[in-house]
C-alpha cells in the first residue's frame, strides 16, 4: 500500500524534493511544503519547458537543483562547496518524463481500470490568484485508503496546492509567467563535479547482506 500511496504522491505533488513537475507555461513561484512534525519549508521554483531548478533550505544548508529533460539529467549543486553531482538517465529527474498528466487526462491512471485510484472533480477555485480545478484522488487498496486533494492550475497544467490525508500539505506561491534566464539551468563554471560514493556489491566488506529468505 505504501507503494501506491507514494505513487499517488509523485502525481499529484509538483512540489520537489518533490516539489516540481514541467509545466505548459514558463513561471517561477513560492513553494512551500508543510510535514507534520517536521515543520514548513520553504524554497524557490523556476520552470522553462522541460527545464526545472529548485532551491532549497535544508538542515541549514542550500541545495539546488537543476534538472533537464530533454538531456535526462540532473545536476544536484552545493553552492556552499561550489560542487555538484551529476546524475543522467531515465527518470533521472523529474522533469525527465514530461509533465505528469493530471486527473482528467486519459494517460493519469484514474483513467484507467484497475488502476486502484478513483479522482473526482469538486468544482473550480481561486488559489493565490490563480483559478484552479479542485480534483479529490483516493488510493484504494483491500479495506485501506489514502486521500488528498488537489488544486490544478488551469493554465499551468500543474498542482499549485495539495492536502494530503494525515496533514502534509504542498503549494505554489506568486507565482509569476514568463521566459525564464538561461543561466538559471546551467551549473556556473567555477563549480567542481564530485562523484556520488559508490556502494560496494553485496557480500563485500561494508555492503548490507541480503535478507534471509
Amino acid at each position: 500500500m505504501r507503494t501506491r500511496f507514494l505513487a499517488l504522491a509523485a502525481l499529484t505533488l509538483p512540489l520537489t524534493g518533490v516539489w516540481a513537475a514541467p509545466a505548459d507555461v514558463d513561471f517561477s513561484a513560492t513553494a512551500v511544503q508543510t510535514m507534520p512534525q517536521r515543520g514548513t519549508m520553504t524554497g524557490k521554483l523556476y520552470v522553462s519547458k522541460s527545464k526545472m531548478r529548485q532551491e532549497a533550505v535544508q538542515e541549514g544548508q542550500t541545495r539546488i537543483t537543476i534538472t533537464d529533460g530533454e538531456k535526462n539529467t540532473s545536476w544536484i549543486l552545493n553552492p556552499d562547496r561550489k560542487e555538484y553531482v551529476e546524475l543522467k538517465g531515465p527518470g533521472a529527474g523529474p522533469a525527465a518524463a514530461g509533465r505528469p498528466p493530471m486527473p482528467d487526462e486519459a494517460a493519469h491512471p484514474c483513467q484507467q481500470k484497475d488502476s486502484g485510484l478513483k479522482c473526482s472533480k469538486l468544482g473550480s477555485e481561486t488559489v493565490n490568484g490563480r483559478a484552479t480545478d479542485k480534483w479529490e484522488v483516493i488510493a484504494v487498496q483491500g479495506k485501506d485508503s489514502f486521500r488528498s486533494v488537489m488544486w490544478v492550475d488551469q493554465r499551468l497544467r500543474t498542482p499549485i496546492r495539495a492536502e494530503f490525508q494525515g496533514g502534509a500539505q504542498s503549494e505554489l506561491r506568486d507565482v509569476t509567467e514568463g521566459p525564464q534566464p538561461a543561466d538559471l539551468f546551467v551549473v556556473p563554471a567555477d563549480y567542481k563535479k564530485v562523484e556520488l560514493p559508490q556502494r560496494p556489491p553485496q557480500g563485500q566488506a561494508g555492503a548490507p547482506a541480503a535478507p534471509p529468505r
